[in-house]
């Protein structure tokens, strides 16, 4: 159970840094900013991604939560980093095949 919540943790931290790519200069008047795929919402909407992160947040175990630390923190700078992009966003509401959005599960951890 360690060993794979240590490996969840750096696949949500490759996640990130791959959604926090920074700014990219192509001239001097012109910038890219957050170079990502429009297509990477339907990507992670249809991957374990939000499944996983909803069992995750759903866990109120201090003891567990705790014993996972890295990859608790893992998650949420993931979460943090979808915030910063408008066509990611909408993974926080309530999508198909859901009870309860993630932005609900985010709230209830405060």
């Amino acid at each position: 159970q360690i060993r794979k919540s240590k490996l969840l943790a750096k696949v949500f931290d490759l996640l990130t840094a791959y959604i926090t790519i920074p700014e990219v200069s192509q001239s001097k008047s012109q910038s890219v900013k957050g170079i990502i795929p429009s297509n990477l919402f339907d990507v992670f909407q249809s991957s374990a991604l939000v499944p996983i992160m909803e069992s995750y947040l759903r866990n109120d175990s201090i003891i567990d939560i705790l014993k996972f630390i890295d990859l608790y923190q893992s998650i949420f700078s993931f979460l943090r980093a979808l915030c910063a992009h408008n066509s990611l966003v909408p993974l926080f509401l309530l999508l198909k095949n859901q009870n309860v959005s993630l932005l609900e599960l985010v709230k209830k951890t405060n």
